[in-house]
């Protein structure tokens, strides 16, 4: 769950948002957020979904590492 929760709390950053308003805009306690970007929980895959379209980026790319490799996670959602 590391590069997931890197990849989410940089690209809430990018995008302008408090770890809050991310939340609120999904419907999800702050508190789980941040269990996602801390890696003690994975979001489901209908919720990775929501979160990528609300951080304006697709799902793949809240998965993947730095060379740019999904390692196939998208598919096993």
């Amino acid at each position: 769950y590391a590069t997931f929760a890197c990849n989410l709390k940089q690209l809430r950053q990018q995008a302008g948002l408090k770890m809050y308003a991310a939340a609120d805009a999904l419907g999800v306690a702050k508190s789980t957020w941040s269990q996602w970007e801390s890696g003690q929980r994975f979001p489901s895959g209908e919720m990775l979904a929501a979160i990528a379209a609300c951080l304006q980026v697709g799902p793949c790319v809240l998965l993947q590492d730095m060379d740019g490799d999904c390692h196939g996670l998208v598919h096993k959602m």
